[in-house]
């Protein structure tokens, strides 16, 4: 006997404000139970990329993290917003606003799904291994509420354990960069 799909049987908004959205949906189980608060968090698509440098030299962000309520280091990312064409777009934007950097060859490492249970957005994760700063004069564009500082490490520091990344986009991004650098035998 196969297993019915799950069903959403009706589906509104619990919360819908410009930065946070909450979808409640009423959904049958393959069992037939129907559940009439299933929630789910509606997030943007993220970009996250491990921008390094021809000398390896790996270019991350501290930033403060409200939900978390700690000061955090991680690598350059955001959201793929409306005016971007594709993820690498907003991966190629994002390096420019939170760095200062463009690279000129982008690897594409995968999707990820951060929160699959809560959340229905995935992470697109990026390597680059050329990345420079950007012409003189060029300014970062960066939005008021991120408040970044930029932090250089090694990537044998960061991969070695060195530096601590808490976020699960960004040990997954390093995980599956780690294992792209090892074809190119970086570390």
């Amino acid at each position: 006997e196969s297993v019915r799909p799950w069903e959403i049987l009706d589906s509104d908004w619990a919360l819908d404000q410009r930065w946070y959205k909450v979808r409640r949906d009423t959904v049958r189980l393959p069992d037939g139970q129907v559940l009439d608060d299933y929630y789910t968090s509606v997030r943007p698509e993220i970009v996250l990329i491990f921008p390094m440098d021809v000398d390896g030299t790996v270019h991350l962000v501290r930033q403060y993290r409200h939900g978390a309520g700690k000061v955090l280091l991680d690598f350059p990312g955001g959201i793929v917003d409306e005016s971007d064409d594709s993820p690498l777009a907003a991966a190629q934007r994002e390096l420019r606003e939170e760095c200062g950097l463009e690279a000129d060859t982008w690897e594409y490492l995968g999707q990820v799904y951060d929160d699959p249970s809560k959340q229905n957005n995935s992470l697109h994760l990026y390597l680059t291994h050329d990345a420079e700063p950007l012409e003189t004069g060029s300014a970062l564009n960066r939005d008021a509420t991120e408040f970044l500082e930029n932090v250089e490490v090694s990537v044998i520091d960061l991969r070695m354990g060195n530096i601590g990344i808490h976020s699960t986009g960004g040990l997954a991004l390093m995980y599956r960069a780690f294992a792209a650098l090892d074809e190119y035998e970086y570390c």
